[in-house]
């Protein structure tokens, strides 16, 4: 590593881009959720707030994400 380099600042930055939800991750989503083709469906409120959310206006107030588990299923 450079003395001069800022892998921390970098490494927050990225970090803090990974958090934020991006209108087309929006859009994204909500043709999936539409398409029911997502793995994951988006609470009672989150689901109505996206599903009446335009891409030209602001971008809807959802709950952050629970960490989820996914575990495959034992078949016998």
């Amino acid at each position: 590593m450079q003395p001069e380099s800022r892998p921390v600042l970098t490494g927050i930055l990225f970090y803090l881009n990974e958090l934020s939800l991006f209108k087309e991750d929006l859009r994204e989503l909500k043709m999936e959720v539409e398409d029911k083709s997502t793995d994951i469906m988006p609470s009672t409120n989150d689901l109505n707030n996206l599903l009446k959310w335009n891409y030209k206006s602001k971008a809807p107030n959802l709950k952050p994400a629970k960490s989820v588990i996914l575990r495959p299923q034992k078949h016998s």
